[in-house]
């Protein structure tokens, strides 16, 4: 059986999704802790040539360092309202009009968890992308310790993966031998991605697959992440 798991990301790009398409079972590493200006929060989208960040607040008056499962929108700023029309009035014109209008009715009526509501949003894009997969998050696990590596082994073996499919950006802390030690293959998957967009400082990046969707169509996302 093959496991992901990694964190809620808020409309995330092709990886997340091509991570998913591969798993038998897709955890939500949700005990982890909320980081402030990351992919928890905010995304890009390409807006007048450019890649562009997506943002939504989180209330952070009981303080920021804190798991992701308590974290929640900050409703008190509006920016439901605001991203809404922000994203009516961008993809006006897409022929995928069903997600869009979908994606600005969770906008505005979604949960107030963070969590859920990227859960909602990324189950939501993954049906449009013909993906659906087991879900569950670690907060509906038995509690884990150790570093991080060591926390991913113990997740996959409460699961009984055999295999653990993960993106580049774990490298720095999975090692395949200790993961073959406890009877884990490490599977990794590399995000080179056709669909590219450059920041207003000239970095290239990976924009949001609803970007992609929105703005080339279902058919290209789905070979996207469907044809390696």
């Amino acid at each position: 059986m093959r496991a992901v798991i990694i964190q809620p990301h808020f409309l995330p790009f092709a990886g997340y999704f091509e991570l998913m398409k591969r798993a038998d079972i897709f955890v939500y590493y949700d005990t982890a802790q909320f980081v402030r200006r990351s992919w928890h929060c905010r995304t890009y989208i390409t807006e007048q040539g450019a890649a562009r960040w997506l943002s939504a607040p989180v209330k952070t008056a009981e303080g920021s360092r804190r798991p992701l499962s308590v974290m929640c929108w900050a409703d008190d700023q509006f920016w439901r309202v605001k991203m809404q029309r922000r994203l009516s009035k961008l993809y006006a014109n897409t022929e995928e009009s069903h997600l869009l209008a979908a994606i600005v009715d969770l906008i505005n009526k979604g949960p107030s968890s963070l969590v859920d509501w990227n859960i909602a949003a990324n189950t939501l894009i993954g049906a449009a992308l013909d993906i659906k997969r087991p879900t569950l998050k670690t907060s509906e696990l038995a509690p884990i310790v150790g570093d991080k590596q060591d926390r991913i082994i113990q997740i996959c073996r409460e699961l009984g993966a055999t295999t653990y499919v993960c993106g580049p950006g774990s490298r720095s802390y999975v090692r395949d031998r200790d993961f073959a030690e406890s009877g884990i293959a490490v599977e990794w998957l590399d995000y080179n991605y056709l669909f590219r967009a450059r920041t207003t400082h000239e970095i290239e990046i990976c924009p949001s697959m609803v970007d992609l969707i929105l703005v080339k169509g279902v058919n290209a996302a789905r070979n996207e992440i469907g044809s390696r």
